[in-house]
């Protein structure tokens, strides 16, 4: 297998009573690790998938050509400066250590739903990441709008034409484009109007 272009164990922590790793979080750190490892403030072409959820430690392996890793968690792709790069985040031996206060209700009370329109909007920018963000909101607008689908909705992919480390998300909207046999979704992400790419869920 080639060697990575970097390396890094994602500093992951539970999310309020949840017993396993969300996907935002694995969105989240990810990201942060690229910015800083790369020394870049943005990525193109963004495609990030994940394939199982976890309670274990995390590692995110970046590649400058396709690897594949049995039993990985996440993959992805991405550009920076036109050039492209595949990512892999995979389980190690650690534990995931305690837990941290999260709060989506804090999020969505601030948001509005189109049942009508099938859409959630926020109209201003919150301290929390963009990528969480997006995905408490998503979550909210699913239980909303398909009340009659039981179980749970998670996040399982994003595609996204910019993501910058430093934007702020003004008039973020989310709306459901597509549903599949009632089990998985294609939602796209508008922010000031302009559509950013899409966000998929998916009930367990």
């Amino acid at each position: 297998m080639r060697n990575p272009v970097f390396e890094v164990e994602l500093a992951l922590f539970f999310r309020g009573s949840r017993d396993y790793i969300y996907a935002a979080d694995i969105y989240s750190l990810s990201a942060q690790a690229i910015f800083t490892n790369l020394k870049v403030e943005k990525m193109e072409n963004v495609d990030f998938s994940v394939h199982k959820m976890t309670n274990k430690g995390l590692t995110l392996k970046v590649f400058n050509t396709p690897v594949e890793i049995e039993g990985y968690c996440a993959k992805f792709n991405f550009e920076v400066q036109n050039e492209l790069f595949f990512g892999l985040v995979v389980e190690n031996a650690s534990l995931v250590q305690g837990s941290v206060l999260y709060d989506e209700k804090f999020i969505t009370d601030k948001s509005s739903i189109d049942l009508e329109n099938k859409s959630i909007q926020l109209n201003r920018s919150l301290e929390i990441p963009f990528l969480d963000v997006c995905t408490a909101m998503n979550k909210y607008m699913h239980e909303n709008v398909f009340p009659e689908i039981k179980g749970k909705w998670v996040s399982v992919r994003i595609q996204l034409e910019l993501f910058s480390k430093m934007e702020s998300y003004h008039n973020l909207c989310v709306k459901n484009r597509k549903i599949f046999g009632k089990k998985y979704t294609q939602n796209s992400i508008f922010m000031n109007d302009e559509k950013r790419g899409f966000i998929y869920f998916s009930i367990v």
